[in-house]
């Protein structure tokens, strides 16, 4: 027997490893699939927002430098039509004709052209013009030495003067200045490149006679176009000619130099072939590479020199052997490349933090899940997985299906019902197979208690399958065979099978008895509510009854103690004083409850003038009301409370005044809302009493002004008070109502409203 335990134990030792080595491969393995996921989609998401950011720039400066092309065509217009330069070129013409090219330089129309063009060539920051004949017969030019030579403005693609002779304004890609040039700044360059614009000078036939063509300082506002579409600290936009040359200055150039690609003197435009090294020359400036005329162009120098437009965002060499990203088109106005680049380095290191970190993230995790399982292998050894324990499962499950006191549907993905218990049976009147393979919904959930219909999408048995959503309800019915409601009580629940939900399991109760009670209850609560609310306004009726004459006899007795009294007499009113301020205080407890046992002020809201409430509050009392002109004829707001609050005022104020004088101001506070979408506003109500009558300390007043506070914060307003300089006492509050739907009927109020105020006595 104990042999047979052992050999039990060891056999379950074994699986226990085996399942713990299993868990533990799937562990590493969902943690690095997860951690590789979650990194190719943050990669794919900067590459595409790199890409879109390196595409504005491209496209940005590939249009900045189309309109710097059209600028400079069209700033041509002023020599080729200027009337002092076309003389000028006519007599320069016939003079050439006749064979006397030999004195162009010293013709007097060299001065006058000279000086039609020397302000526009200044305002251009030019380095030179030329005019130039048909047969490229320098003409005129801003160096004397280059009159009567033979013109070539770019070897490798001649045709642009053609262009020129034939009416068109062409700009030619930067090309060597082939002589020393004197800069805008004045000083000489042995090594400067150009670019000419070139224009036609038209005959008045209409023919051109001749072409006019300007140097262009590319160290100006062309470079200027390059240098705006630089991307972080390595980024850069240059240009590149169809021979794979620099055709605009790099931003590395000094590093250049460092290197020795370029002389110590030398710019890197059109000194540099946009090739491949290799090799890294930053980092390894000294290691021998292929001769640089022998590397191939990088990969954008070869696409774009070929005219083709493109990007590449997972890196490729430049010109210094640094890994870049990369984009790039052919710009046809200047028949140059323009490319936009950044260092891989920067552009994804950012990325590559990010990625460290969720790979250390995911190997926590992995660590974490590891120790886990090994800890819970104890328990896993306990485990044990026969048939036979399952088939007992099964068979017990069944029979507590069959047993429930509750009803049971089984419903498939497509809401078809695979299996009913017996108490489902029996609720519902149908037998088993009469439901089985039919849909739920349009058998038995297809409409509401009342009859009208039920959307399958507002249904939360579809939910629990289309949603995968657990729904407990109460309000329901599901439809009895003979075609009566049935209310019930039930709980949906999704089946999921490998993560993809099946079904829905549906228990329910028949809750028809408790559908009754509920009713029954419902009825009770209301009339419960009702009765409370009765007696809220009782007890607040009998509390100002009797708070009236209690405020009199303690003003009557703070008017004694400043009479000669004996010390007896004294003890007597002080006991008379302690017991109506203990009945004063019980008031303001019974008003402070009524007033939280009807919080809600919509219950008494109602369609009312304002002007009649304050007769009904006032009963007959003399008093000056006024009623500013902005005041609505008919306000909806809660009556009761309103009363109650300027009721402890109004009462308060009679009995500390005892002369009268007593004034009621009605206005408008405020707007209340955004626009006043509900047309709900603040009304302030201002009760002013004289003082000096007598020397008791307005007890009565200052009680009313507490019980007043806490009312009107239920109506959604405030309450103040201040003291003029002659002793006068006011009490103001506001409250949140809004415009009545309708007039409601006259109450019989004396008063008479005038323009601006309302002014009567009660």
């Amino acid at each position: 027997m104990n042999d047979g335990r052992t050999s039990e134990h060891a056999h379950m030792d074994r699986q226990v490893k085996r399942w713990a080595a299993v868990a533990v491969i799937l562990i590493l393995l969902v943690a690095t699939l997860g951690a590789a996921t979650t990194v190719s989609a943050i990669r794919s998401t900067v590459r595409a927002e790199l890409l879109q950011t390196m595409t504005v720039v491209l496209d940005s400066s590939n249009d900045a430098l189309s309109e710097w092309v059209e600028h400079q065509r069209r700033s041509l217009d002023y020599p080729t039509h200027n009337s002092e330069v076309m003389a000028a070129t006519d007599e320069l013409l016939a003079t050439a004709a006749s064979g006397g090219a030999g004195d162009l330089a010293e013709h007097p129309a060299q001065r006058a052209l000279r000086d039609a063009v020397s302000l526009w060539v200044i305002d251009h920051a030019l380095v030179g013009y030329m005019v130039v004949s048909p047969e490229r017969l320098v003409l005129a030019a801003a160096r004397p030495a280059l009159i009567g030579s033979h013109f070539v403005a770019y070897p490798g693609n001649l045709d642009l003067f053609g262009r020129a002779l034939a009416g068109e304004s062409v700009l030619t890609p930067p090309v060597y200045a082939r002589i020393p040039l004197e800069m805008p700044d004045g000083h000489i360059s042995h090594t400067a490149s150009t670019i000419f614009a070139m224009a036609p000078i038209f005959g008045p036939d209409g023919t051109v006679k001749a072409v006019f063509a300007a140097r262009v300082n590319t160290a100006g506002s062309f470079m200027s176009v390059f240098q705006r579409g630089r991307l972080g600290l390595t980024g850069e936009t240059y240009a590149v000619d169809k021979f794979g040359r620099l055709a605009s200055e790099s931003r590395f150039t000094d590093h250049l130099r460092e290197i020795g690609l370029i002389a110590a003197d030398a710019p890197s435009m059109l000194n540099i072939d946009v090739r491949d090294p290799g090799i890294n020359l930053v980092t390894h400036p000294r290691e021998r590479t292929t001769p640089r005329p022998a590397q191939p162009l990088t990969k954008m120098a070869h696409e774009v020199t070929n005219g083709r437009s493109g990007y590449d965002i997972k890196g490729y060499r430049d010109y210094r052997g640094v890994m870049v990203l990369g984009a790039w088109t052919w710009n046809t106005d200047l028949d140059i490349g323009i490319a936009t680049e950044i260092d891989r380095a920067e552009a994804y290191r950012q990325l590559d933090l990010i990625s460290n970190g969720i790979y250390a993230f995911a190997a926590v995790i992995a660590f974490f899940f590891m120790v886990l399982v090994f800890g819970s292998a104890g328990i896993l050894r306990r485990l044990r997985t026969k048939d036979a324990e399952i088939e007992g499962r099964d068979l017990q499950l069944r029979m507590i299906l069959d047993s429930a006191g509750e009803g049971v549907i089984g419903v498939d993905a497509t809401h078809r019902m695979t299996f009913v218990n017996p108490m489902a049976s029996k609720i519902l009147g149908y037998e088993p197979q009469e439901l089985i393979g039919h849909n739920m919904h349009a058998m038995l959930h297809h409409a509401y208690a009342n009859g009208s219909p039920y959307p399958v999408q507002c249904c939360p048995v579809f939910a629990a399958c289309a949603e995968s959503r657990s729904s407990t309800v109460d309000n329901e019915v599901f439809w009895h065979k003979d075609g009566h409601p049935v209310p019930v009580r039930y709980v949906s629940v999704p089946m999921s099978d490998s993560g993809r939900v099946s079904g829905a399991v549906v228990t329910f109760t028949d809750a028809s008895h408790d559908f009754t009670e509920r009713q029954a209850s419902d009825r009770a609560l209301v009339a419960a509510r009702s009765e409370s609310k009765a007696k809220s306004e009782y007890l607040v009726t009998i509390s100002e009854e009797i708070r009236a004459p209690m405020t009199d006899i303690m003003g009557a007795t703070r008017m004694l103690t400043d009479s000669p009294l004996t010390g007896d007499q004294r003890e007597t009113i002080a006991t008379i004083r302690s017991h109506v301020t203990s009945v004063l205080i019980m008031l303001d407890q019974v008003t402070r409850f009524s007033a939280r046992m009807q919080r809600d002020p919509h219950d008494n809201a109602l369609d009312f003038d304002l002007v009649e409430l304050v007769e009904e509050v006032l009963d007959g009392r003399q008093a000056q009301v006024s009623v500013a002109e902005a005041m609505p004829v008919a306000i909806h707001a809660d009556t009761v409370t309103l009363k109650q609050a300027m009721g402890h005022l109004v009462n308060a104020a009679y009995a500390a005044s005892g002369t009268g004088g007593i004034s009621v101001q009605l206005s408008v506070d405020q707007q209340v809302g955004p626009a006043n979408a509900d047309g709900a506003f603040l009304i302030r109500v201002t009760v002013e009493y004289p003082g000096g009558r007598r020397k008791a300390d307005d007890y009565g007043m200052d009680a009313a002004a507490l019980m007043t506070r806490d009312l009107v914060a239920v109506l959604g307003g405030t309450h103040g008070v201040s003291t003029g300089p002659d002793g006068s006492r006011t009490h103001w509050f506001t409250f949140r109502c809004r415009t009545a739907d309708k007039r409601p009927p006259a109450g019989g109020v004396s008063l008479s409203r005038s323009k601006g105020r309302t002014a009567g006595t009660a």
